[in-house]
């Protein structure tokens, strides 16, 4: 067969801060596994992104906790039928999210955004805030270190971790 010509339109320059590649029509869903729980305790947070494109070629979103929660790199699950046209599916972003403090707090809102081929323009859309309650688990992880408490120091990615002194003898 002879060679085919393929014009390809470059993405308007206005993209959103939030854009990570995809193309198509997709819908989102943000859901949490549990909004009452303690410090011993961690929350399943899954995002699903579903509808047609290129569904595979896009990065996870972004979560933006508070410091005092451990937020984990998401399992990833695709669920793309095979001899779809055009392709399409779903693609479910699982975080396991761990709370380190009590008190209420909120899952922020995530926003997911794409270039709508229909529309000829990006499109951004966004998850509800979820609130937590957290409160104390068995585990004492408030405890205060030289007269300043846990939640008064911000972790600075994972550097920073405290030393447990009441098994220390000397």
């Amino acid at each position: 067969s002879g060679a085919v010509a393929i014009a390809v339109k470059p993405l308007p320059a206005n993209k959103p801060a939030g854009f990570s590649g995809a193309v198509g029509r997709f819908k989102m869903n943000a859901t949490a596994d549990k909004t009452s729980l303690t410090t011993d305790d961690a929350i399943t947070y899954k995002v699903t992104v579903s509808g047609n494109g290129n569904i595979l070629q896009f990065d996870n979103p972004v979560v933006n906790m508070p410091p005092d929660f451990e937020v984990y790199d998401p399992k990833i699950a695709e669920n793309i039928p095979k001899n779809q046209n055009p392709i399409g599916g779903s693609k479910t972003f699982e975080y396991l999210i761990i709370p380190r403090v009590s008190g209420d707090y909120k899952i922020p809102a995530l926003d997911f955004s794409y270039f709508d081929l229909d529309k000829k323009d990006y499109v951004t859309l966004h998850s509800n805030e979820i609130a937590v309650q957290i409160k104390q688990g068995k585990n004492q992880n408030n405890a205060t270190v030289n007269g300043v408490k846990k939640e008064d120091l911000k972790l600075l990615g994972q550097d920073i971790r405290y030393i447990k002194t009441n098994d220390v003898k000397f």
